[in-house]
């Protein structure tokens, strides 16, 4: 049975669909930026600090902070000055990345749901950063799936005063088959006339934070366009999949040789090698569906975001003009920087619609292969 919320927000409506205070081996890290300046010569890094220090025996640098929640609820978006028409939201950039519980049983991954913290923090984050209550369903249905709503701000919502139009982003991404266990999800709010990103990263390991660290780092001017989470979205999807997809290759490989070696040698054939093969065929298949699935999705939200946001179309006669960053001193570098970011992020996203194929191709010759090497075992 088809479950859909009636209410807008995740706040108050859904708090009690997550589990609290739960151990997690990671710690909470956080990205921010407020009030960028594009226009400037020396433009800010993104901040990052976490909630704790790194493992033991890890080479990761220590980011912590002896008073995290401190600090965090410190951050402009919790502390906005101003009431009715004078309140106005910051400009810039936050995300939350809250990482994957600790499993009760080794062999049971924890829920996406599963929080490792108290309850009043996460009521707080959710209405400061005005998650879509879409979040609740995309989980309890485990697919991979995108879904894009604009909301404008009404009566009773949080900064109503601002007469904002929000753009909520829900994303889940699950791997099927034995190459489960990297499933995560993203909750985004993106105000349109602030220019304002806030987001959480549910499942989120110490490579999608360095990640996403690293693509903000070599992205200044992206921090406050619309598009730019569905951006990071879709390099942490490409990167959950390229890892699996080059193993399970990697696999395949090595079992055609290592089979043909044994039937040149010996003309044994019997139910153990045709099941090594059905395991990297039917692997093979699910990471085929997952990739091709994360395709589709991305190509879907990216056109429900350019339609929404009125961004560029990639047929657009000025393409050479808009593929030039502009000058500082530029009249117009506001809007033309935009314009710019939205060639840059669209270009990147066919980059990855082509990473993608590849990975699909990949899997449908490693199902080939397979198939071709199970009749030879079984007959």
């Amino acid at each position: 049975m088809d479950w859909s919320p009636r209410e807008t927000f995740l706040a108050p409506h859904a708090l009690g669909e997550f589990e609290y205070d739960v151990e997690a081996e990671h710690p909470i890290t956080v990205l921010h930026k407020f009030n960028p300046d594009h226009k400037s010569d020396e433009e800010r890094p993104v901040e990052r600090f976490c909630s704790k220090p790194p493992n033991p025996g890890s080479e990761e640098p220590d980011f912590s902070r002896p008073d995290f929640w401190g600090e965090f609820e410190s951050l402009p978006i919790f502390r906005i000055a101003g009431r009715g028409p004078n309140r106005k939201l910051p400009s810039g950039l936050c995300i939350f990345f809250c990482p994957r519980a600790t499993p009760v049983f080794d062999d049971v991954p924890s829920e996406l749901s599963d929080l490792c913290l108290p309850e009043d923090k996460w009521e707080n984050i959710a209405t400061k950063f005005c998650l879509n209550n879409q979040l609740v369903k995309a989980m309890r249905q485990k697919i991979t799936s995108i879904s894009v709503e604009p909301h404008h701000l009404l009566e009773g919502d949080e900064y109503h005063e601002t007469d904002d139009t929000l753009l909520m982003c829900t994303v889940t991404s699950y791997s099927p088959g034995s190459s489960g266990g990297n499933e995560f999800a993203i909750s985004s709010t993106h105000s349109k006339n602030a220019n304002l990103t806030l987001a959480v990263v549910f499942g989120a390991t110490p490579r999608q934070v360095n990640k996403v660290a690293d693509l903000l780092a070599n992205a200044d001017e992206a921090i406050g366009h619309p598009l730019l989470m569905l951006g990071l979205t879709a390099e942490l999807m490409l990167d959950n999949l390229v890892d699996p997809v080059e193993h399970m290759r990697d696999e395949c490989v090595r079992v055609i040789r290592r089979l043909r070696e044994m039937l040149f040698v010996t003309d044994r054939k019997g139910t153990h090698y045709a099941m090594e093969v059905e395991s990297i065929r039917s692997d093979s298949m699910w990471l085929d569906e997952a990739a091709k699935t994360t395709k589709d999705i991305l190509e879907k939200g990216l056109e429900v975001y350019n339609k929404v946001t009125g961004n560029i179309d990639n047929d657009d006669d000025d393409m050479a003009d808009r593929a030039n960053r502009p000058e500082r001193g530029d009249e117009e570098f506001e809007a033309k920087l935009k314009r710019y970011v939205d060639y840059k992020i669209n270009m990147r996203f066919q980059d990855i619609f082509a990473q993608l194929d590849v990975l699909i191709a990949v899997t449908r010759i490693s199902v080939q292969d397979m198939c071709s090497m199970s009749t030879t075992v079984s007959s």
